[in-house]
């Protein structure tokens, strides 16, 4: 990746965290990037698979704790990352270098998925990034699109058995 590349994703990142964190306690802008990541994890998964983002989350992650070993806590669950461990330390931890490796591990995801898409996601990602403000309600219901690609994927599959392709509705 070009230094470039690097750092529009670390602009985009910071000019989403000047708009949203400021005034917030640390344990709440915590949270504000925890939705950030799910935002994010949410919209890759329109296009790559939940394995391929595991593994995507997970050496952003591990890159992460290598400068910033506070992050340690944080955790890859089933439903994405974990930051439980780091809230309940927040009031153990300098605030400045928490957020400043929040930040450098959100910058590190959107580097690591734009490598590996030949940063054909990272228009989108940047765009649903910014779509995380104070009041924003993650919605765990499948969207439109995503139902849209499921009953793609189902019809690919009965076409790829020698099925008949179903009638759509």
């Amino acid at each position: 990746m070009t230094v470039k590349k690097r750092d529009l994703h670390r602009s985009q990142v910071e000019a989403w965290e000047k708009i949203n964190t400021e005034g917030l306690p640390v344990e709440e802008q915590i949270e504000l990037f925890g939705k950030a990541f799910y935002a994010i994890e949410k919209r890759t998964l329109k296009t790559l698979s939940s394995v391929t983002l595991q593994v995507v989350l997970e050496r952003a992650r591990l890159q992460s704790v290598e400068k910033f070993p506070l992050l340690s806590v944080v955790k890859l669950e089933s439903g994405g990352l974990g930051f439980a461990g780091l809230v309940r330390n927040a009031k153990n931890e300098n605030a400045e270098k928490l957020i400043e490796a929040l930040r450098y591990f959100l910058v590190e995801l959107l580097n690591v998925l734009g490598n590996i898409t030949a940063e054909i996601l990272s228009e989108p990602l940047h765009k649903e990034l910014h779509k995380v403000t104070r009041d924003y309600q993650q919605s765990k219901e499948v969207d439109e699109h995503e139902t849209e690609n499921i009953v793609e994927s189902r019809i690919f599959r009965q076409i790829s058995s020698g099925r008949k392709k179903p009638e759509r509705t």
